[in-house]
């Protein structure tokens, strides 16, 4: 197990991606070379493509993907390809900062009468928050990044990822909802639990400011298994 030191930082920036294709899931030379111009178009570690380029350091220690690879890369290698950038490194996947896609609704919502165009998109807040969503979906809760940022344009193709993980025998615990609808400076999370045997809603609240506590995510939030919670990222 390595942690994020020097050591670690100067071996990752002397890893070219491109020398490890063969050892790298989900991406080839032409796609490197696009994830490339990428980074040079937004003037971001220029030249070759490093691990240091591709990976980053979560608040909480672990590893994770930038997010301009996390994006370009299809959902079924996002945390394998990590798993290969991590083994490059020597370092432990119990270190892994995994985006768990296959529990995230990233299904765009058009229409309604939200107001789309007015409303903050999940992606725009700090990246803190996004991490906190994806150790949500690390405990089989399905999250809904909120392309509209509005619950209720969201709430039916979250629905049908549910039925389709569970038809396929995937447990699913609960469910967490961003919106940003009624304040962007203070968007709240609605959840709500599938099996309240093994997890009450009320736990499941407990659990959740817990993992913003991990990610020095503000919120506020009485304790009650039916009220939102509020968070206060920096934007």
């Amino acid at each position: 197990m390595s942690q994020w030191n020097s050591t670690v930082e100067q071996q990752a920036k002397d890893t070219r991606l491109r020398d490890h294709l063969n050892h790298l899931v989900g991406i080839g030379p032409k796609g490197l070379t696009q994830l490339e111009s990428r980074y040079w178009q937004r003037d971001l570690r220029g030249g070759e493509l490093t691990l240091y380029g591709t990976l980053r350091k979560r608040v909480d220690g672990q590893f994770a993907l930038e997010p301009l690879p996390r994006r370009r890369l299809s959902n079924e290698y996002v945390d394998r390809f990590l798993d290969d950038c991590l083994e490059l490194l020597g370092v432990d996947d119990d270190l892994a900062g995994y985006y768990y896609p296959e529990f995230n609704q990233r299904a765009r919502v058009h229409g309604g009468a939200c107001g789309i165009e007015s409303v903050r998109r999940l992606h725009h807040y700090p990246q803190q928050l996004l991490d906190a969503m994806a150790d949500f979906r690390k405990n089989n809760i399905v999250t809904n990044i909120g392309q509209s940022g509005c619950e209720s344009c969201g709430d039916p193709a979250t629905q049908n990822l549910i039925t389709e993980l569970k038809t396929d025998g995937t447990p699913v615990l609960g469910y967490v909802g961003f919106s940003a609808q009624k304040n962007p400076k203070s968007p709240y999370l609605l959840y709500d639990s599938f099996d309240t045997e093994a997890l009450s809603i009320q736990d499941l609240g407990y659990l959740i400011v817990s993992i913003l506590e991990k990610h020095d995510v503000p919120y506020n939030w009485g304790g009650s298994g039916s009220k939102a919670i509020n968070t206060y990222p920096t934007v």
